[in-house]
């Protein structure tokens, strides 16, 4: 949504439902951590300091 902040949220829940368990893995992993392991472990790192 953060590409296309008109996009209804119905409308990117029903684009995100389509994918498979995979690809919604996959999805999520490269949004919210761009692909990085660093930043995969930087981000546990602060939440285990909480």
């Amino acid at each position: 949504m953060r590409d296309n902040r008109r996009r209804r949220m119905s409308d990117a829940l029903r684009g995100l439902l389509k994918l498979t368990d995979k690809q919604r893995v996959a999805k999520f992993y490269d949004d919210r951590f761009g692909r990085s392991e660093n930043n995969v472990v930087d981000a546990f790192s602060k939440a285990a300091q909480r």
